[in-house]
């Protein structure tokens, strides 16, 4: 399984099975490695969602203090808000540098330490610039006496609203492409039907496309979508890999490509329900435009389908801050879709009520862009929200009317 950092001298196990102890070691439902600080303020079906910290385990280079300090300026803002605080930290992946080696783990421990001292529990995928047997010689005490699949790291976190099973495609120490292997398509294809009473989703590091940026991908993802694709309870796969956000969608299922732990990164606030997961994204360089891009993706329901039957591709789907902003009184706002289909854009003001449908039609794939003007519907100046809705997809942004 992946490694479980607990919460320091802490563990929490769901109520519903009295085989809780044995339970996620060996893919019994009912109970889930979380958290229990004390505090009364954890929301169990709030993650964090990071990807690819690249820690170094020398710190004194130029590169390894950088690094460092990406990680760690995320661990500070993830604890300043005590108000609400997360059920546990998934991470697709890419914890170390290159090569996976053991100091780099060692590093990582002492950066987060301050998460697990606070009550919030780690879940680490395996990446391509990660080791196993080196990441197990960091924390012996972590290693399972038994593992779902020999020689990968699986695990299953059940929240009240999803399960998360966390998969492992590394495939060659520092080397691009993914491989979930055989053996483990084989478990996934006799375990995910006895996850069905709530939505599933996946994580791995590899993204499941043929070509992206020039990066090998997942090599075997064609007989993971056989297998996924008719499981209508299996909703979203979220990895990394790429260090690039973006949105996609493959055959109904959601892709979630998280962002890299650098300058032009950061990770993601996740809420889980029953019906959707919705997203916040929390970039390091608060002035990005991107910085607080937020949205909905609500999951695919309906009958089982084959692949051959989807019909979908394919392809992000992004809502661009507008411009100018703040703006007096007219503002463009642009978004991208990668296939033609109904998209529905309006505007709404704090309270949520709806004051105009900017698009409500089918629009074919690419860029589009529209002017809102707010003189025309007698505004007052004030913040407003913007919202793009298309194929079950919901993003959402704000913009500021100055006069």
């Amino acid at each position: 399984m992946p490694v479980y950092l607990p919460p320091i001298n802490r563990r929490k196990f769901i109520r519903s099975t009295s085989l809780a102890t044995a339970g996620l070691l060996f893919g019994l439902k009912g109970n889930l490695f979380g958290n229990d600080n004390g505090n009364g303020n954890v929301d169990p079906d709030y993650f964090i969602l990071a990807s690819d910290t690249h820690i170094d385990g020398d710190l004194s280079t130029e590169t390894g203090a950088r690094l460092a300090s990406y990680l760690e300026t995320m661990v500070s803002r993830i604890l300043s808000n005590t108000s609400r605080v997360p059920a546990g930290m998934i991470i697709t992946g890419d914890v170390a540098r290159t090569r996976g080696l053991p100091e780099d783990y060692t590093t990582f421990m002492n950066l987060v330490h301050p998460l697990r001292e606070a009550g919030i529990p780690i879940y680490l995928c395996m990446g391509n610039h990660d080791d196993r047997d080196n990441l197990w010689e960091a924390v012996p005490d972590k290693k399972p006496d038994e593992l779902f699949v020999s020689d990968k790291h699986i695990l299953i976190v059940e929240s009240p609203s999803a399960y998360h099973f966390l998969l492992d495609t590394l495939y060659i120490v520092n080397g691009t492409p993914g491989m979930l292997g055989e053996e483990q398509l084989d478990w996934l294809e006799k375990t995910l039907p006895d996850y069905d009473d709530k939505p599933v989703i996946m994580y791995g590091h590899h993204h499941p496309s043929t070509t992206t940026g020039g990066l090998s991908s997942l090599d075997d993802v064609e007989e993971l979508w056989e297998i996924v694709v008719p499981l209508r309870h299996v909703k979203a796969y979220v990895y990394g890999h790429t260090h690039n956000w973006r949105i996609q969608n493959w055959h109904g299922l959601h892709g979630v490509n998280l962002p890299a732990a650098n300058a032009n990164g950061g990770f993601v606030h996740a809420d889980f329900r029953s019906d959707r997961m919705s997203l916040l994204l929390d970039l390091l360089d608060t002035g990005s435009p991107q910085h607080g891009q937020q949205g909905s993706l609500m999951y695919r329901s309906g009958e089982a389908t084959s692949v051959e039957e989807s019909g979908e591709v394919p392809g992000p789907m992004q809502l661009h801050q507008n411009y100018p902003n703040p703006f007096n009184p007219k503002t463009t706002i642009r978004y991208e879709i990668s296939t033609t289909r109904h998209v529905n854009l309006s505007v709404f003001d704090v309270q949520g009520r709806h004051i105009v449908n900017l698009v409500n039609e089918t629009k074919g794939a690419g860029k589009h862009e529209v002017i809102f003007d707010a003189a025309s519907l007698y505004l007052a100046s004030g913040t407003y929200m913007y919202r793009l809705t298309t194929n079950g997809s919901v993003f959402s942004k704000t913009m500021s009317l100055v006069k």
